[in-house]
């Protein structure tokens, strides 16, 4: 009598596991880009980020500005002029931090489109000696784009760090 079926319960049953399906099927669609969501970085500017901290904080973003890198200097600034003298300018740009970002191939300088995610703390800055108001780091891609008034993409890559 043991392996005998109560079929009172069978619909009972069914319903738990048509429920279990409902409930798993809305878990899967809200995971983003499981319903044909795609997680599309935001294109920002770099006033932007500045001016609006926290709204940006933790987020996915794409920024075009130039990049410089030189000793203690690794940052993004709307210009090239801004660039030039990161040491009075250090408050217009981001610092790049591109520690955890091993796929990404730095340059030393030029204009460029950076994907990755905003931050900025409100007790201390960011960047050598905390100087730069906030950050992008965990680089997703720093791709050479066009100088702003023309069209066309560096052929080389100018002056790549090693």
């Amino acid at each position: 009598m043991r392996n005998k079926q109560c079929y009172c319960l069978a619909p009972l049953r069914s319903g738990y596991t048509s429920c279990f399906k409902l409930v798993c099927l809305l878990m899967v669609s809200c995971i983003p880009g499981a319903a044909g969501q795609t997680n599309v970085p935001t294109k920002v500017t770099i006033s932007e980020l500045l001016s609006d901290k926290q709204k940006w904080k933790s987020k996915r973003v794409e920024v075009l500005g130039f990049y410089r890198s030189a000793a203690e200097v690794s940052a993004l600034y709307s210009t090239d002029e801004e660039a030039q003298h990161p040491d009075l300018n250090c408050k217009k740009g981001l610092w790049v931090d591109y520690r955890d970002s091993p796929n990404v191939t730095l340059i030393n300088k030029g204009y460029v489109r950076i994907v990755g995610t905003f931050e900025y703390y409100s007790y201390r800055g960011c960047g050598h000696f905390a100087r730069w108001p906030a950050e992008i780091g965990r680089l997703e891609s720093l791709e050479l784009t066009p100088t702003p008034g023309t069209n066309s993409v560096p052929t080389k890559r100018p002056e790549a760090k090693q």
